[in-house]
């Protein structure tokens, strides 16, 4: 019996019919029964370490991760990489260069492939069902929530300012620039301005959040809503804020 065995092993090493005879009707049977193979593959994953650690290092390989992920979608390698090569090695529909090992898309129906997708956009198409029009009204759910967006951000513009068709381009930055030093987050070193417009800022929102200044309070919002700054009245101390304040950590409130 072990002759035997040799001389089959031999003959299958030097006969490339024998060979490939062999090797249909392992994938005829395997095709044939998938769920008893699967079935066996997992015990003997389960209880005997040779055959284990030998499964890790052959899947671990890339190459050999390639050729399975490959003839899984029944192309070839070479397939693989040409239509690689003609998206420029980018995804097919967001077109963003790939990061990781692109995914094989395919039909679902016919199980063609169709290209290669990053691991997002092949998500995406998964929890739509491949449908067409799941993904028109997606678009046009989208669409329309930026058209709100910017419906919302243009009536945001026009209530900072009493006259918009006068607020000049200095006005628009002084705002612009208080704005992004009145979100800093609060009790962390900031990094130091880029330009003397922030530098400028980041004094008046300071001073009027250390010191509790009433006057540069008001200053702050004046200058949000593109006015002049506003002169203190006589019944308020121009310099400090009286003792109405009992938590200074609160958001700034216009007076």
């Amino acid at each position: 019996m072990p002759e035997d065995a040799e001389k089959r092993r031999k003959r299958y090493a030097e006969d490339p019919e024998y060979r490939k005879k062999l090797r249909k009707e392992s994938s005829d049977y395997t095709k044939a029964n998938r769920d008893k193979v699967n079935a066996y593959k997992r015990r003997r994953y389960a209880a005997d370490p040779e055959y284990r650690a030998k499964d890790k290092a052959k899947k671990s390989k890339p190459d050999n991760r390639l050729k399975a992920n490959c003839r899984k979608h029944g192309i070839s390698v070479e397939q693989y990489q040409a239509i690689l090569v003609r998206q420029q090695n980018a995804c097919g529909i967001c077109e963003q260069p790939f990061r990781c090992t692109p995914c094989i898309d395919h039909c679902h129906k016919t199980r063609m492939v169709r290209g290669l997708l990053c691991s997002k956009c092949n998500l995406g198409l998964g929890n739509y069902n491949d449908n067409p029009a799941f993904l028109r009204r997606a678009t046009s759910y989208l669409e329309r929530w930026h058209q709100r967006l910017s419906e919302i951000h243009d009536r945001e513009e026009n209530d900072m300012t009493d006259d918009p068709a006068e607020e000049s381009k200095a006005a628009r930055l002084v705002r612009k620039a208080i704005l992004l030093e009145l979100h800093q987050p609060c009790g962390v070193d900031l990094p130091p301005p880029i330009d003397k417009l922030q530098a400028l800022a980041r004094a008046l929102v300071a001073k009027a959040e250390a010191a509790h200044d009433l006057q540069a309070i008001r200053e702050v919002f004046d200058r949000i809503g593109g006015r002049t700054p506003s002169a203190a009245t006589s019944d308020e101390s121009p310099n400090q804020l009286n003792g109405s304040r009992k938590n200074p950590a609160s958001p700034l409130i216009a007076p």
